[in-house]
């Protein structure tokens, strides 16, 4: 089956066993090679909806589909073949004795064969900067640097699109910086689940907000965040460069 769309997501409901109902009726197209930025306030269901796209959380109803394939049981290693997710704890994906090790975990996993695994692992390094990191400890690192790590460990199984939660939380100034240059600079489809809105902006194009399990905007990401009835009628505020004209003056 082939598709303009990257993710396609048709009526997704899911609710935990506790009975909170985390998302309600979620629908969204997202084109492929687009970066989208989705935002709202803590609860509004981010990480919930993220983790549907590779059938981490599965169980409710509604479809999500990637690339055309449907994400269900059958189709889940084609899936996670094509979406990798970057969580906000970098230490839940750095866990073996050397950054190189963490680093090949998914190619291993995939079948490729050693030499290929090399090269996939030196080329995610280059590509985070990390390039001479193989034979370090992730425990020995700065946090920053752990954070760039475990965006590798996506980008060496080459996914078509990658979903991250959160990838500047944490980080000094220098270090968010240069998150938001690799990010900025890398040609892939992305879904970036965020608070940090000048990050967002920085990098995406298109946004989607999300507030208490709904999708209550969509479309141009300067047109949400500069909307500040929008905005603060779902606890977020409007980012300082949009508030002061900088956006708009000459980025």
């Amino acid at each position: 089956m082939t598709t303009s769309h990257a993710i396609k997501i048709k009526d997704l409901n899911y609710t935990y066993p506790d009975g909170t109902s985390a998302l309600k009726g979620v629908s969204f197209n997202m084109g492929k090679g687009e970066k989208v930025a989705l935002i709202g306030p803590n609860g509004a269901g981010k990480s919930t909806l993220i983790l549907h796209l590779n059938g981490i959380i599965s169980g409710g109803s509604g479809q999500v589909f990637v690339q055309g394939q449907e994400v269900c049981k059958k189709n889940l290693k084609a899936v996670r073949s094509m979406v990798g997710i970057v969580f906000q704890d970098p230490e839940d994906q750095l866990f073996s004795p050397t950054v190189f090790d963490d680093v090949a975990f998914g190619p291993l996993n995939m079948g490729i064969a050693e030499e290929g695994v090399r090269e996939r692992v030196a080329q995610a390094l280059e590509d985070v900067r990390l390039a001479g990191f193989e034979e370090r400890s992730a425990h020995h690192m700065s946090y920053g640097e752990k954070k760039r790590a475990a965006l590798a460990t996506v980008l060496s199984m080459r996914p078509d699109i990658v979903v991250l939660d959160e990838p500047s939380s944490n980080l000094d100034p220098a270090n968010r910086r240069q998150v938001i240059e690799l990010l900025s600079s890398m040609d892939r489809t992305m879904l970036i689940a965020t608070h940090d809105l000048e990050l967002a902006l920085d990098v995406c194009t298109k946004g989607i907000l999300l507030d208490s399990g709904k999708i209550v905007a969509a479309g141009g990401l300067d047109d949400i965040l500069g909307d500040e009835s929008l905005m603060t009628g779902h606890n977020l505020e409007v980012p300082l460069s949009v508030r002061s004209g900088f956006r708009k003056d000459g980025q």
